[in-house]
């Protein structure tokens, strides 16, 4: 496949994306702190205003493998943008991690690493089953899989909301937390001044939050509250309400990276950047998320190995 063409301004940022991630996930080693997506994190959601995201490629169940071999496997053609090009498209791959317990549609060209998982060399951190990370084919983006058992966290310090650009709940996606809805998330979001925190977008202080959430249903997707309350989705109701099992699907952005994809700047730059084939790509891939109940283990179970096949 072709690299796309390079946009006007743009600047490659050391450090946003390992080197040479393969979409094999075997021999992989530990890689970037997990604890990073092990806690709550922020989030939220609104009304969507201008993506032209094609739309998401569900997971065929013959595609999805036992939990002793998730697989990657072809998708039909997805048309990034929804438009109206009879140009044929590359086939999205379908990606199941090495439990079995969650399954995602990747683009071509993007790639999956294992950081926790039966072959990584690390301890994971408590309550971390398995986590994972998908790179762009430019390096630009990583989205963070994380799954996770245990009981629930309290609340930490949040970043403030600017905007939030897009919000739209995933119907065929059920959530478990009682009157409730799962959401692809898009936000404009900057480091709240009257907190200490270790930044989530490197030398930047804000940047762009895009995530698959659970969001109360009486709380507005637009308003500075909805970023505390969607900060996860509950994969389960099988356990007991002070513990849950649930996913992490996230990746943050930060702004000058944004606005190197873009050419524009600041808040003209977040929303321009909903029309670039990267953040059509994300959101694919993010909306096709699917979580398997039959294969999610209980607390005490350990975390079985894994291969990917072509």
């Amino acid at each position: 496949m072709m690299k796309q063409a390079t946009v006007p301004g743009r600047r490659p940022w050391a450090g946003l994306a390992g080197a040479a991630l393969v979409l094999t996930v075997t021999g992989c080693g530990s890689g970037t702190n997990p604890a990073e997506t092990a806690g709550p994190n922020t989030t939220a959601a609104a009304t969507s205003a201008a993506s032209s995201a094609g739309g998401s490629t569900e997971p065929t169940p013959s595609a999805i493998a036992s939990p002793a071999e998730p697989t990657v496997s072809p998708t039909a053609s997805a048309t990034a943008g929804g438009g109206s090009s009879q140009d044929a498209q590359p086939r999205d791959e379908v990606f199941t991690t090495e439990a079995g317990t969650v399954s995602l549609s990747i683009p071509a060209g993007w790639t999956v690493s294992c950081v926790v998982c039966s072959d990584s060399s690390a301890q994971p951190p408590a309550g971390v089953t398995e986590r994972y990370e998908i790179t762009d084919k430019d390096d630009d983006i990583i989205v963070n899989l994380t799954t996770v058992s245990g009981a629930r966290d309290g609340d930490g310090a949040y970043p403030a909301l600017v905007e939030t650009l897009e919000a739209e709940p995933l119907t065929s996606t059920p959530s478990h937390q009682e009157d409730a809805s799962v959401y692809f998330l898009a936000q404009h979001l900057a480091e709240n001044p009257e907190f200490e925190m270790s930044s989530r977008w490197g030398a930047a202080t804000e940047g762009l939050l895009v995530e698959v959430a659970d969001l109360p249903d009486a709380v507005d997707p637009n308003s500075p509250e909805s970023v505390q309350a969607a900060w996860i989705h509950v994969m389960t109701d099988e356990y007991p309400v002070k513990d849950f099992t649930g996913l992490y699907l996230r990746t943050s952005i930060p702004l000058p990276m944004v606005e190197a994809l873009t050419g524009e700047q600041g808040d003209e730059a977040m929303r321009a950047f909903l029309s670039t084939t990267e953040y059509r790509e994300l959101k694919r891939m993010m909306s096709s998320v699917a979580v398997h109940e039959d294969a999610i283990p209980d607390f005490e179970d350990s975390v079985p190995s894994a291969t990917t096949t072509p």
